[in-house]
């Protein structure tokens, strides 16, 4: 079946592709997140993952790691660290302080004991 003169399957994955833009009028904010290579053996062997977000929360929340990186209160666990592009989130506003665009957030998780 065609519409529009595409095949369906192309007409379908640009109609998905529009939809996606309709809800970010000045283009998705698409951050990349890097996780340190023990939590990425946890996330399946990935340390990289490119996600649409809005804030750094939402973005965490989205990766496969999510329930080591905060805890039942949905609070950041008191060892895992975040930075976007190389700034500390707490001086930034905190987790669910505006991103800016393409941003790098990068979780660091702390070693502590004794």
């Amino acid at each position: 079946m065609y519409i529009s003169g595409r095949p369906r399957t192309q007409h379908r994955a640009a109609w998905r592709l529009s939809d996606a833009l309709d809800d970010y009028p000045d283009g998705p904010l698409v951050v990349t997140i890097l996780l340190p290579s023990l939590l990425a053996a946890q996330a399946g062997g990935r340390g990289r993952f490119e996600v649409d977000a809005e804030t750094a929360a939402d973005a965490l929340q989205l990766l496969p790691v999510a329930a080591l990186l905060f805890d039942e209160s949905k609070a950041l666990r008191p060892l895992v660290n975040v930075y976007v592009d190389g700034v500390d989130v707490r001086a930034r506003g905190g987790l669910g302080a505006p991103l800016e665009g393409a941003e790098m957030i990068r979780v660091v998780a702390a070693v502590a004991g004794g």
